[in-house]
């Protein structure tokens, strides 16, 4: 890899976490926090009351019991590492940005994982755009800041698809190790990762089928042994931390996808239960909604780009390796991909998957160093990065909530092959750039600026405008947020509480009564310590105040939906003009009672209502 590539990717990576550290004291806490964050004090050996002793209004099931959760242990103590040192030790950093500090570097080191895979397939430009695209991604930049498990397991796949693709590129066995010690790390973050030696495994299966039919290529049969190193560092990793790991391992497994059942899912205004009726296009159709539109357009560009590669390379076997034979290809290694072809004018587009290095080829030799690369292997790595992890969710019974957090780790794919995209418009562009006539290239010079300027000004915009609530962007094809009102949840994390007990510690009169309905406990870490004495001490139509979360698959399992349709807030958190929070006072006067924003009932529990009548 050229120094150039090394040192943008350096920098890029460094930039944007300074841009990520710095605005990590916006974000809230999640929902799930005291989950994680006392089972993180367990693996110390320190109870609740010597790491949180407010009294918090916890709801069942109680996280200062639930210490056994059925994630990695470096979801629970990597965290809570940092929230000990900066917080509690050292007292150098507030509460939140303490615990959230290293769920920032884990997602932005991911961003830059990926700028180097892609840079050493490709060039460092796609590495680069791709990089941009991710960074851009409002619902990634929102997780990278507090998700304690999604964005972390995100970033550790991606590490884990740069190793294999050394492994598979180069055979040595440093590159095996790596490979099984990233496997390791990111199956002790997540189980999710049990997909990427399935990628793996496919990946090499496709090989072997295309190159059945070449003498010049066989699978390395060393490669094999990943799947016995893998799994196994990953359990002794597994030993070490958990007393029980054959017990903690079956709770893993057994709740795989079962964590969130009869889970409450909004999707396009229907009501959804998690684990039986979701339906199977739930995850593309989120990602199609959630992506914004720059990355998308891209993306159907790549997308046709790669297809179109792999189609053509399994259609011609035979032609392919005649012509490369007869324009003077040479395989200077058994274990060497050269996959070139020339373009409509006669210049070389080409890429490699090699053992060692490029100049094997006689056609690198004398590819320029800027053509843009079209590596078949990696190709089909993004594809089934992109897909394979999405396969169990055509299971029912795999509950899935919250958005895209479930499958974070196929942003990476959607954003390199959108990155592809981009740099094949690049380089046709480039190519009307050498017509003689001065206006084409006046004209083509404007179009590239104007398309590239003004994509990446709309993604730094989005950004902008729903900070620091990025995880309830939604894209132009429903309408923004504002479209989204009423048909999917817009804070299904309860962040935006945070922003909501700020108001409250200033404008609330001493020793207010308060009332937070959802993830009381979580906001409650905000609250003032004279109206946390009292939190959700009484019912919420006794108190002073009451914060209600706008997580509306949520109103009839907290039986708040009456309420909000007769009383007015006096406050509302919100963003892009939509409502995330609204805050209300009770001793102000009831209102008419409104036309519900929503359509239908909760079946998830309305039907424990019936049966309870």
């Amino acid at each position: 890899m050229e120094k150039k590539t090394i040192t943008i990717g350096i920098v890029f990576t460094v930039l944007f976490l300074l841009v990520a550290v710095a605005t990590l004291p916006d974000y809230g806490l999640t929902w799930d926090f005291h989950f994680h964050f006392f089972s993180g004090a367990h693996f110390f050996g320190l109870k609740w009351q010597e790491v949180e002793p407010r009294p918090l209004p916890y709801v069942e099931p109680d996280p200062r019991n639930t210490v056994r959760l059925p994630y990695g242990p470096f979801v629970q103590i990597i965290p809570f590492t940092s929230w000990l040192l900066f917080y509690k030790n050292l007292n150098l950093l507030p509460y939140d940005v303490a615990y959230n500090l290293p769920i920032v570097f884990a997602g932005v080191l991911g961003i830059g994982a990926l700028y180097f895979l892609l840079a050493q397939a490709f060039n460092w430009r796609v590495g680069l755009l791709a990089a941009l695209f991710l960074a851009l991604t409002p619902r990634y930049f929102a997780d990278l800041h507090n998700d304690m498990k999604d964005a972390p397991m995100a970033a550790v796949f991606t590490l884990n698809m740069w190793m294999l693709w050394w492994l598979v590129t180069y055979h040595r066995p440093k590159d095996l190790l790596l490979a099984a010690l990233a496997f390791a790390l990111a199956f002790n973050t997540k189980i999710n990762s049990i997909f990427i030696p399935a990628i793996f495994a496919a990946w090499l299966f496709l090989l072997f089928i295309f190159n059945k039919y070449r003498p010049q290529f066989t699978i390395n049969y060393k490669l094999l042994t990943y799947f016995l190193l893998a799994p196994l560092f990953a359990f002794l990793l597994w030993w070490y931390f958990w007393g029980d790991p054959v017990g903690q391992l079956k709770l893993a497994v057994s709740t795989f996808g079962g964590g969130a059942d009869n889970i409450e899912v909004l999707l396009s205004g229907n009501w959804y239960c998690a684990g039986s009726t979701v339906p199977w296009y739930y995850p593309y159709w989120y990602l199609f909604i959630t992506t914004p539109i720059p990355i998308l357009f891209f993306f159907g560009i790549g997308i046709a780009n790669i297809l179109s590669n792999i189609l053509r390379n399994f259609q011609t076997l035979s032609d392919g390796l005649t012509k490369l034979a007869r324009g003077g290809v040479r395989f200077g290694e058994r274990h060497a991909i050269f996959l070139w072809r020339k373009s409509l004018n006669g210049k070389w587009l080409g890429g490699g998957l090699h053992k060692r290095h490029t100049d094997l080829s006689a056609a690198n030799r004398t590819a320029p160093k800027n053509a843009f690369p079209e590596p078949f292997a990696t190709n089909l790595l993004l594809i089934l990065w992109l897909f394979l992890p999405l396969t169990r969710y055509l299971l029912p019974k795999i509950a899935v909530i919250d958005g895209i957090r479930h499958f974070e780790e196929v942003l990476y794919p959607i954003t390199a092959i959108a990155a592809i995209g981009a740099a094949t418009t690049l380089t046709w562009l480039q190519h009307l750039l050498s017509h003689k006539s001065n206006a084409i290239c006046v004209a083509v010079a404007m179009v590239k600026t104007i398309l590239f300027g003004g994509m990446f000004i709309l993604l730094t915009a989005s950004i902008v405008r729903y900070h620091p609530f990025q995880i309830s962007y939604f894209n132009e094809l429903v309408g923004g947020a504002k479209g989204a009102f009423g048909k999917y949840d817009l804070d299904y994390w309860g962040s935006s509480q945070k922003k909501a007990v700020e108001w409250l510690n200033v404008h609330a009169e001493n020793n207010a009564t308060v009332t937070i309905v959802m993830a009381g406990n979580v906001a409650g870490t905000y609250l003032r310590p004279d109206l946390l004495t009292n939190l959700n001490s009484q019912s919420y139509d006794a108190v002073d105040y009451v914060v209600v979360l706008n997580r509306q698959s949520f109103f009839y399992r907290f039986y708040i939906y009456e309420y909000l349709l007769t009383h007015k807030p006096i406050h509302t958190i919100d963003v892009d003009g939509v409502p995330l929070v609204w805050i209300f006072d009770n001793r102000l006067p009831k209102i008419p009672r409104q036309t519900p924003w929503w359509s239908d009932e909760d079946p998830c529990i309305i039907k424990y209502w019936q049966v309870s009548k």
